[in-house]
């Protein structure tokens, strides 16, 4: 292909033999576009088999009644999920749309733009989901530290009164 490059540039005496290599070219490039959107649209499935798989490692095989998941993480959960299902269903209505190798080949660059939105689709909603359990994960800590303050100081109180009960019954009985 470089070589077909060089030589269309230095073919500019003769406009013809321009015009043919530049389509020639455009043919290549086109059919280089169609081989990488096979790659990228396989790529974008193996990536949410990962994420799928990850979710359920990560979600689905525990007991939730021993780790309940708050509300946020539930509607997180849902909502990810949705997004995962809506860009499977593009991906899928994309690969029926283009399954003869004639009509791949024709909307080459139109698909290269889709299956580029599809993943950028699917790092935004990871991103959320990522984000939405990030901030659910630092309330539930800062809960679980006042929580413990609480009760520390609550200790810390009865320990005092304790002690001062203790130093006068030694005063009174001794």
């Amino acid at each position: 292909m470089l070589s077909l490059q060089s030589l269309k540039e230095s073919s500019t005496a003769f406009p013809p033999l321009q015009s043919v290599l530049g389509g020639l070219l455009q043919l290549l490039n086109t059919y280089d576009t169609m081989m990488q959107n096979a790659g990228d649209r396989q790529r974008l499935y193996d990536r949410i088999d990962a994420i799928q798989d990850s979710l359920i490692i990560a979600w689905g095989n525990d007991d939730s009644r021993l780790r309940p998941f708050t509300n946020t993480q539930l509607r997180a959960l849902e909502a990810f999920g949705m997004s995962i299902q809506r860009i499977l269903h593009e991906a899928n209505s994309l690969s029926a749309s283009g399954s003869s190798p004639l009509r791949q080949f024709v909307l080459a660059r139109r698909h290269k733009g889709q299956i580029s939105g599809l993943l950028s689709s699917l790092t935004q909603a990871d991103d959320d989901f990522r984000r939405c359990i990030q901030l659910d994960n630092s309330h539930r800590i800062v809960d679980v530290q006042l929580t413990a303050y609480e009760h520390h100081a609550a200790t810390q109180t009865g320990l005092r009164t304790l002690q001062i009960m203790m130093a006068l019954s030694t005063i009174l009985f001794a």
